[in-house]
């Protein structure tokens, strides 16, 4: 029940069940992106769990990880070397300043200069945002899964083994395809025999 002020105003299902009734649309519409999206990453994470190397070493995966980080160092030279570019165009040839400060009045006059620079910021902005969030997104994985493994390992008295180098891979992929092949194998054998 939703009161207000000592009076009661009625309850808050029948607002969204009014809601609901007044505007099937947009709850419509919610569900039309939701779906989609829920199974795209649900695709995505399947993708990831059959690909991976669940034997891989914890410094190896760590190492995976830094690489992964000082990747982002690319889309943020390109952030920054694509800015530097629109600013110094038409100076070719000019002594290169060792140091640069913009101001946002700056930005602003050089996109209504050249609409063009606003596209090409607002396009490296989003590599570099997109770059950054899937760091972060194997970052979780990543830690999520050592700290896992280390709990598992120690309940199941396999601290010796698990998360060390020198394990064999395995990548559930790649066990399916070696067991197919065995199955195409055994196949051939019984054709032949009978």
């Amino acid at each position: 029940m939703l009161v207000v002020g000592g009076q009661a105003l009625g309850f808050v299902g029948a607002g969204v069940g009014s809601l609901v009734a007044a505007h099937p649309a947009l709850v419509g519409g919610f569900l039309g992106v939701t779906i989609p999206t829920v199974m795209s990453k649900l695709t995505q994470g399947v993708s990831q769990a059959y690909n991976f190397d669940w034997a891989a070493s914890d410094k190896k995966m760590m190492d995976d990880l830094k690489q992964a980080a000082n990747a982002l160092y690319v889309p943020l030279g390109e952030t920054v070397g694509k800015s530097l570019a629109a600013l110094v165009v038409g100076k070719v040839g000019s002594a290169a300043a060792t140091s640069l400060r913009i101001r946002e009045g700056a930005i602003a006059a050089m996109c209504m200069i050249n609409p063009t620079i606003k596209e090409t910021l607002v396009d490296a902005l989003s590599s570099l945002r997109y770059a950054v969030q899937e760091v972060v997104k194997k970052a979780l994985f990543v830690m999520t899964y050592i700290n896992a493994r280390k709990v598992a390992a120690k309940l199941l008295n396999k601290e010796d083994t698990w998360g060390k180098e020198g394990q064999s891979p395995f990548i559930v992929s790649e066990k399916v395809e070696e067991t197919w092949a065995k199955v195409k194998e055994l196949k051939k054998m019984n054709i032949l025999i009978g």
